[in-house]
């Protein structure tokens, strides 16, 4: 299975790369994201939202996640949900948009993550990521892989990209 969100993420990243995206600019993420569901201050449509941590790395920091939809799946106990996802890391924010799946019967998930920009160095930032893991009783654990790139430095100087509010105030910032 590793093998395969691996190979959907390299295509995904090659189709999504702008045309000037240099391969240095370009990092691979490998690491676990741990997270625990909130309610207090979550904004989402739909009521969930998750705060957690992605250890020290390209993105290292706390998250926040707020799920704007959840709908029923193609199959009995499977349930898709959006949403969006903001890691705050020591360089800047990453904003990343979330589109998944969950058993609601082993607690198995998978999620697509596209990166559409951020703050700091992240502003302007693009890239793939996938996630799969398990829910928990408490919220979700799992692996957090794929590639992420930031723009240039004369895109990022031009580009208004500020908007990371997800659903918890001056965490955003």
């Amino acid at each position: 299975m590793r093998l395969l969100s691996t190979a959907v993420t390299a295509l995904a990243v090659c189709l999504l790369a702008p045309p000037g995206a240099r391969a240095d600019e370009c990092r691979d993420v490998d690491t676990t994201i741990v997270t625990t569901f909130f309610v207090a201050g979550c904004r989402s449509p739909v009521g969930i939202c998750t705060k957690g941590e992605v250890p020290p790395g390209p993105l290292g920091g706390p998250t926040r996640f707020s799920a704007l939809s959840v709908t029923p799946g193609a199959l009995p106990d499977m349930m898709d949900y959006t949403g969006k996802l903001v890691i705050k890391t020591r360089s800047g924010n990453v904003r990343i948009r979330d589109r998944g799946f969950v058993n609601g019967a082993t607690g198995h998930y998978f999620e697509f993550q596209q990166v559409v920009g951020g703050t700091g160095k992240y502003r302007g930032a693009t890239g793939m990521l996938t996630s799969q893991g398990r829910m928990t009783p408490t919220g979700f654990s799992g692996s957090l892989s794929g590639v992420i790139c930031r723009a240039h430095r004369k895109d990022r100087d031009h580009e208004d990209d500020a908007d990371d509010s997800v659903d918890h105030g001056d965490d955003d910032e």
